[in-house]
């Protein structure tokens, strides 16, 4: 029996589902030997700098860089560790003839993305991205900044300084920022490991999909398919009851390819050339959503399939705080699917 996924993201037709970054520093020790006082004779004279040994200057004293000025600022973790206090700085340089606000404005970007570098944001986001084909090369910083603002991982800050100057023919601009940003903490050994959709990305219409992914540790797995709006469709659980617990190191492909009742096929709306969709995974360590656990339930009694309207504000910021000592992980998979 054929069965429609209305409002899909990627309008696919489902037959019936189965299933700082500062370094610590150390204390100085003293060499064994060494002088606790200068020898006579060289013992600075107020408002001088210390003479050094006949026809031998000595060296200047160099001054300590302001913490916000280092490759990675100030960071500091909060009593609670779970947000990342920091002062960092960020620089602009445009041609003189662009106003101070804009170089400002350059230079205040410049420091966030420093500071998404030096926390590990970045890294870690980008981690759960498939980037092994991308349909479309934006694609990737659209669903990073999706992930961001769902995870609520952008800073709350203030400028505390901010200065320009022109050098020559450009005009440069620098700005310190200082406040918190919360603090994404995910097990480094918990993943899932994704092999892509289709051929390089692309499906045609009418061709069949599957999903291809493992998991590094066991855990509870929701399979979704995400449109631009948020409109999440559940494709995993389905109807026919499976659980959604994965095991560890073992490849799963959803739909199975050795069986007939459940099959994904992408399909565009009349007038259509193409869709860009995504398909995103989601895994708890050790336990459920009761949320999509209840959604399902629902689905299995009236046969409709499970829809979360709000996946990116409601959904999606409850996995990054399950409980504590619970570890998840996600993955998003971009595919396009493209007329005959």
């Amino acid at each position: 029996m054929r069965r429609g996924l209305a409002g899909l993201a990627g309008l696919l037709t489902l037959l019936l589902l189965l299933p700082g970054c500062q370094t610590p520093g150390r204390p100085g020790q003293q060499v064994p030997g060494a002088p606790l006082t200068p020898p006579s004779g060289t013992l600075p004279v107020p408002g001088k700098k210390p003479a050094g040994p006949p026809g031998n200057p000595a060296p200047p004293i160099a001054s300590p860089a302001p913490p916000e000025l280092l490759p990675c600022g100030s960071l500091v973790l909060s009593a609670s560790r779970s947000r990342v206090e920091f002062l960092i700085a960020g620089a602009g340089i445009m041609e003189k003839s662009a106003s101070d606000q804009t170089v400002l404005a350059l230079a205040e970007r410049a420091a966030l993305s420093r500071l998404d570098r030096c926390t590990g944001i970045e890294k870690t986001l980008s981690g759960f991205y498939d980037s092994t084909h991308v349909p479309d090369p934006g694609d990737r910083q659209r669903i990073l900044r999706k992930m961001k603002r769902a995870l609520d991982l952008y800073p709350r800050y203030r400028i505390l300084r901010e200065s320009c100057r022109k050098e020559g023919e450009r005009r440069s601009c620098q700005v310190v920022i200082g406040g918190t940003v919360r603090r994404l903490r995910r097990e480094p050994a918990f993943s899932i490991r994704s092999m892509g959709i289709g051929k390089s990305g692309v499906l045609r219409e009418g061709e069949t999909m599957h999903i291809r992914f493992s998991l590094t540790r066991p855990a509870t797995v929701y399979l979704f398919d995400v449109d631009e709006r948020g409109r999440a469709t559940l494709l995993f659980p389905g109807h026919l009851g499976e659980e959604g617990r994965i095991p560890a190191g073992i490849p799963v492909v959803f739909p199975p390819e050795n069986q007939k009742a459940v099959t994904l096929v992408a399909t565009l709306s009349s007038g259509m050339k193409n869709h860009v969709g995504h398909i995103w995974i989601l895994a708890l360590e050790g336990r459920s959503l009761p949320v999509l656990e209840n959604l399902w339930k629902k689905s299995l009694s009236d046969g409709t399939l499970p829809v979360v309207d709000h996946f990116f504000g409601g959904l999606l910021p409850k996995i990054s705080s399950p409980g504590k000592g619970v570890g998840w992980s996600l993955r998003v998979i971009p595919y396009q699917i493209a007329g005959k």
